[in-house]
């Protein structure tokens, strides 16, 4: 039985596709594949298959689903073990171990320099694929997460062939097809310098060097960055008709016509991290990434150390992770960027058509909202299209920041411009049915801003009398906190509340079963977000451009990493740290 994911999920045995059942069985087996030969706890097939939404039936309904997989696989196909369960599958009957590794063994041919069959092996990989892989999954929420990483390993691979044409003298072949994909990825200077090779031994040297600006223009316009050096040499190297840039022999010919070729010859040619021209394959090393304004920094939280820097407006503000990826909101733009949390690609949501973008949650399997400081409306993103399908009208005139829990969507509403002698109020609403569940409200001088929801309650933190308060999500009675002057945010983790306190440099730890303070910690300059995870709390001091860490067995900054320019929002995803960084204090 043979197992395809590399485009539309088919299972097909003895030459006849298998009838695999509704979108929930489907999507089962696509996360089995996708774990093939792994045990997959319930508990996580539950939550992957229906989100926060998950019914009380659902461990029933998976049972179900499980068995019809067995009816239409064979009765020994899916194997329970412990809490989970377990597909077998051989490497060679799934498509993507098949590819996998036909990739490796091309890799390896081209790392011996066997150009040709590394080329036969990179093709023969790339022919698996069927179109967009999972792509009659897109109502699941792990289908967009993994469809990313699946690309992104075409894509790599769809490099390495590039690079053994090149080897192989077939640049004019290959031309049209590095143009496409040079469109859909500007920035990506490994395709941009196989383009400018392969122009270049076309004879069309003017093209090439026009590729090059092309390249520069947008870093230099967008991101305030040169390109890379080694992009930087090749162009050096066009201008300068360097015969390093000349295709080698063919190898079967090779002893015919020797030619010499130096490492630092073969440097010129490396891009992003390999090789551009043919017969010496080198590995570079990438220079780490440059912080730049008005970008989105993702932080290994191994290393302390920034490991990608991507573009997202003029002004990024509020982070948060969902779905796989991290969402950012633009108050300048009044946009909403995602950005792949492993690919670090970034993508414009569209029709969000919504004055003063602030706040901004994912909410488990209910997508996502965003809030407004201009308007009454919170706005719905379906996470899977990008889409807007729906606006939420309240009253009042804002909708700032908003949390989800317990049923529920927690939306605090200060006056317009957080003008002290206007009141302001929280309102809960329906999560289900928008419908007000309660609403609160909040003296003059208050102002409530950010808001979280953790421990059977919602946090606010009150930025005008410096107070968080903790809205019991069963009784809806408030219990109000002493904290520091200007609480500007509030995060749940590790047994606590955290808070910022902007106007005392500080940051607060609250006990969320007695609501008592447990620590003040010193940070840098206006500690403005925060966020948990990683083993960490993490603060981004929008002053004094850094974002500190800290351990919360010690409640003690333990790291300060410089960032420069002024850090504003942040989340954690997948281990790595995601700060909004902007040229400008909130």
């Amino acid at each position: 039985m043979d197992f395809r994911i590399l485009g539309p999920l088919e299972a097909e045995e003895d030459g006849r596709l298998l009838t695999l059942g509704g979108a929930k069985q489907r999507a089962l087996l696509a996360l089995l594949l996708l774990h093939a030969n792994e045990v997959v706890p319930r508990d996580r097939l539950i939550d992957e298959l229906w989100g926060e939404r998950a019914p009380e039936t659902a461990g029933t309904a998976l049972q179900g689903y499980v068995s019809g997989l067995r009816k239409t696989l064979g009765s020994e196909r899916i194997v329970t073990r412990g809490h989970g369960y377990l597909l077998p599958v051989e490497p060679e009957t799934l498509d993507l171990g098949h590819f996998d590794r036909l990739v490796r063994e091309g890799r390896a041919a081209l790392a011996a320099g066997e150009v040709r069959q590394a080329s036969a092996k990179l093709s023969e990989a790339l022919a698996l694929w069927r179109g967009t892989p999972l792509a009659d999954l897109d109502a699941t929420p792990f289908a967009h997460a993994e469809r990313l990483r699946l690309e992104e390993l075409r894509l790599s691979a769809r490099e390495d062939k590039f690079e053994a044409e090149l080897a192989l003298g077939h640049h004019a072949e290959i031309v049209a097809e590095l143009e496409a994909l040079v469109a859909q990825h500007p920035l990506r200077e490994k395709l941009r310098g196989q383009l400018m090779l392969a122009l270049y031994r076309c004879g069309r040297q003017a093209e090439a060097l026009e590729a090059y600006q092309g390249v520069r223009r947008l870093l230099v316009g967008e991101l305030g960055l040169e390109p890379g050096a080694a992009l930087r040499r090749l162009e050096q190297a066009i201008l300068n008709h360097d015969p390093s840039l000349e295709p080698l022999p063919a190898p079967a010919a090779r002893w015919a016509r020797p030619r010499r070729r130096t490492v630092a010859a073969l440097g010129a040619l490396v891009i992003a991290g390999a090789a551009a021209t043919a017969a010496v394959l080198l590995t570079g090393t990438e220079a780490p990434p440059t912080v730049v304004p008005n970008s989105l920094v993702k932080i290994d939280a191994r290393t302390n150390k920034p490991a990608k820097v991507v573009r997202v407006g003029r002004f990024p503000e509020k982070v948060v992770a969902g779905y796989g990826s991290v969402w950012v909101v633009d108050g300048k733009d009044e946009t909403l960027t995602r950005v792949g949390a492993r690919t670090g690609r970034a993508d414009l949501v569209g029709g969000l058509r919504l004055a003063k973008p602030a706040g901004l949650v994912a909410a488990g399997g209910r997508g996502l909202f965003v809030g407004s400081f201009a308007q009454n409306e919170l706005v719905h993103i379906d996470p899977s299209t990008l889409g807007v399908d729906k606006r939420l009208k309240l009253p009042g005139r804002t909708a700032l920041f908003v949390a989800a829990g317990a049923g529920s969507l927690w939306i605090t509403q200060p006056p317009t411009d957080f003008h002290a002698w206007l009141p302001s109020a929280i309102t809960r609403v329906s999560i289900l049915n928008g419908k007000i569940e309660k609403r609160f409200s909040a003296p003059k001088g208050v102002l409530p801003g950010q808001v979280a929801f953790g421990a059977g309650a919602a946090w606010v933190a009150n930025v005008g009398d410096g107070s968080v308060w903790r809205i019991d999500a069963a009784t809806n009675r408030i219990r109000r906190i002493a904290v520091g002057n200007q609480p500007t945010d509030v995060a749940l983790g590790y047994g606590s509340a955290w808070v910022p306190c902007l106007g005392r440099n500080a940051v607060w730890r609250i006990d969320t079963a007695s609501g008592k303070v447990q620590a003040i910690i010193p940070t840098g300059n206006e500690p403005l977000a925060l966020a948990a995870g990683a083993g960490a709390i993490w603060v981004t001091n929008q002053a004094d451009g850094t974002l500190s860490r800290i351990d919360p067995r010690t409640n003690k900054v333990v790291k300060t990493i410089e960032l420069g320019f002024n850090p504003h929002g942040l989340a954690v995803a997948d281990g790595a740290v995601w700060v909004a960084v902007a040229r400008g204090l909130i």
